[in-house]
């Protein structure tokens, strides 16, 4: 039988995702880059796992990594620094390939580079296979559908209540923070510095006014290539005292960039506790919010669940089984809704209080 491969096992979400496959019994294969955090993790796991060691800043350990393999997840970052060479590794070997990244610029890249070459091999690569953007994508294709043929907009809102992240989450932030935010406008990307695109709005089944700024998201990304909108991007709800911060803080973002500042906020981040306690997940209660429009006609969908990180092991493995079950819709470089059915994909999420609905 085919197996699922965790790159990152030993990571905070890649156990997350091992034990998730444990619990559904999906064979896979946990690798990681620390042989002795692997002895580790292979207490907490079936018997029959198989391990498996390898690095991708080592491109060579990943040559016949794959082998027994029909997916791997990916969990391993900042994805920007080492999310590449397993893409292009598993292309190569012909397996379809999940990650759990919140890079938009990294996203990009693997579009702009990969998507041919996917396709040729037949397989799907989709990024962002997590809490973000699977969601949204979801989301925003089921608004979309909703209205019809060619459309205004959508706007993508996440909103985390008692938000706590990961080390490897903090890292990443840290990268997107210091992006460019990329905008679908009128049949291209465009792009923002970070914290320029801000508005209030009362979210669904909410009395209180949010404060939304816009990030790079995945959505802006794929949502155009299978749906006629003329602008399309993702937004954070973010307390106001940090929405005001960001107005005036956003000109020392840029200098975060620079080499050696980059390297001390990483040495601070690798600081940080690994990840949130099971109880600072179980608090962390979050929506997202895909509003469509063409001309005065909306259509909105919510989401609805809690424990980002969890949900996040939960879409990479129903990914996973997708995959490992039947082919995808789509190969090539893909969103979740392109390569699975956004009403299917967000019905199975249900076991996992995963709620989905239209709303006004």
């Amino acid at each position: 039988m085919s197996k699922v491969l965790v790159h990152g096992a030993t990571g905070f979400t890649g156990t997350l995702v091992c034990h998730e496959l444990a619990r559904l019994g999906v064979p896979f294969i946990a690798v990681g880059r620390n042989e002795s955090k692997l002895h580790y993790l292979k207490a907490t796991l079936p018997a029959s796992t198989e391990y498996r060691v390898a690095t991708p800043s080592k491109p060579s350990t990943l040559d016949g990594l794959f082998e027994g393999v029909k997916v791997v997840i990916n969990t391993v970052g900042p994805f920007g620094e080492l999310g590449e060479p397993v893409v292009k590794a598993a292309i190569e070997q012909g397996i379809h390939y999940l990650d759990t990244t919140g890079e938009q610029s990294f996203m990009k890249r693997i579009l702009d580079r990969y998507d041919e070459a996917a396709k040729e091999a037949n397989v799907a690569v989709i990024c962002a296979q997590a809490f973000e953007y699977a969601l949204g994508d979801c989301a925003a294709s089921l608004a979309l559908k909703k209205l019809g043929d060619k459309n205004d907009r959508v706007d993508v809102i996440y909103k985390v209540l008692k938000p706590v992240v990961s080390r490897g989450t903090a890292k990443s932030m840290y990268r997107v923070a210091t992006d460019k935010v990329g905008i679908w406008k009128n049949g291209s990307l465009d792009s923002e510095s970070f914290g320029v695109r801000r508005k209030e709005l009362t979210l669904p089944e909410e009395d209180r006014v949010s404060h939304i700024v816009a990030i790079p998201g995945g959505e802006a990304l794929h949502i155009p290539r299978h749906h006629d909108v003329d602008f399309a991007c993702t937004y954070v709800a973010l307390p106001r005292r940090v929405a005001k911060k960001l107005k005036w803080g956003r000109h020392f973002l840029a200098l975060s960039k620079i080499g050696f500042i980059k390297k001390l906020a990483d040495r601070k981040i690798s600081l940080r506790p690994e990840g949130p306690s099971a109880e600072q997940r179980s608090e962390a209660k979050f929506k997202v919010l895909a509003r469509a429009q063409r001309g005065d006609e909306v259509a909105a969908c919510l989401i609805k669940a809690h424990d980002p990180y969890g949900i996040t092991a939960t879409i990479a493995v129903a990914g996973a089984r997708a995959l490992l079950e039947a082919p995808p819709r789509q190969t090539g470089v893909v969103s979740t809704s392109m390569a699975f059915d956004a009403k299917d994909f967000l019905d199975g999420l249900e076991d996992s209080y995963v709620s989905w609905s239209f709303v006004d």
